[in-house]
């Protein structure tokens, strides 16, 4: 195996990675929906009781751990949007320090309200479960610039990931189509997609050249593709018009695909930086993009 290849392990390594950071981002803020969880059998133990009171702080409590709960969710799920961002930002709202406040406010009136502890029994309560949030899930960031620590191998994968997305979307609307001249440039579009795929993982050096190939041609036929779709039928008279632009586009994507992958191929950079300016530039005089 050459040693600018795609290594399998590393590459098992970074599917590992990611599941897990998927897996901490869906578990996030579950544990202030769970453990209080005693808190509604309390409010109805004390309801056969009768006990009115107790009723309402224990699922008065339970609402507040919940909010808490749903705060630490948002934060993870805008921090993992933001990540897909190159600019992306944390929130500037401390949604965290808000959740341990809450947290502790929420363990204050349990311990001191429904177990009875004294006043300072309570506070420390109640400041162990804010450290406790904070440690769990981490303390604001304050609109800061967020970004996950990639190696070179990790963004090799990350940029296949992106192209595999690209072309699974571009089969899923070839195969709506009803025109057979588009089914089968699309077709063709993917086979050679596919081998440039190829080229990246067999030799990770390309990633450079390839990745703008990814977010350019790409992300242009799938763009392409798109508005061709959702405008396909609503446009009338100009139908026809629509089809040969459309045809004319694909076309040209194919020969690019082609190029580009010969360009791989030859480790021809300053060719591939010319025709992506180029192709940009056709797409947007056409309003493809």
């Amino acid at each position: 195996m050459s040693n600018h290849s795609v290594d399998r392990a590393a590459e098992m390594k970074y599917r590992a990675r990611r599941m897990t950071r998927k897996f901490s981002w869906a578990m996030a803020g579950i544990w202030l929906w769970i453990l209080p969880l005693p808190l509604i059998g309390n409010a109805i133990w004390m309801l056969a009781r009768g006990n009115l009171r107790d009723v309402l702080i224990s699922l008065g409590c339970y609402a507040v751990f919940g909010l808490s709960g749903w705060l630490v969710r948002q934060a993870t799920a805008l921090e993992a949007r933001a990540l897909g961002d190159p600019l992306g930002r944390a929130p500037v709202f401390p949604f965290r320090t808000v959740a341990a406040l809450l947290a502790g406010l929420a363990t204050f009136v349990t311990a001191g309200f429904l177990a009875y502890h004294n006043l300072w029994m309570s506070l420390a309560f109640a400041v162990g479960a804010i450290a406790g949030v904070l440690v769990a899930y981490g303390f604001d960031r304050f609109g800061a610039q967020v970004s996950l620590p990639t190696s070179a191998d990790d963004a090799v994968f990350e940029a296949l990931d992106k192209a595999r997305a690209s072309l699974g979307e571009l089969r899923r609307m070839k195969m709506n189509m009803s025109n057979r001249e588009f089914r089968d440039r699309l077709g063709r579009l993917e086979e050679w997609g596919d081998k440039i795929i190829k080229l990246i993982k067999e030799d990770k050096r390309d990633l450079k050249r390839a990745r703008e190939f990814i977010n350019v041609y790409l992300d242009g036929a799938v763009k392409v593709t798109a508005t061709y779709v959702k405008t396909h039928g609503h446009t009338g008279d100009q139908a026809e018009a629509l089809e040969s632009r459309f045809s004319e586009t694909l076309e040209g994507m194919e020969r690019e695909f082609e190029a580009q992958h010969q360009r791989l191929l030859k480790d021809d950079i300053l060719d591939l930086d010319v025709e992506l300016e180029l192709l940009t530039s056709q797409l947007k005089q056409k309003g493809m993009l």
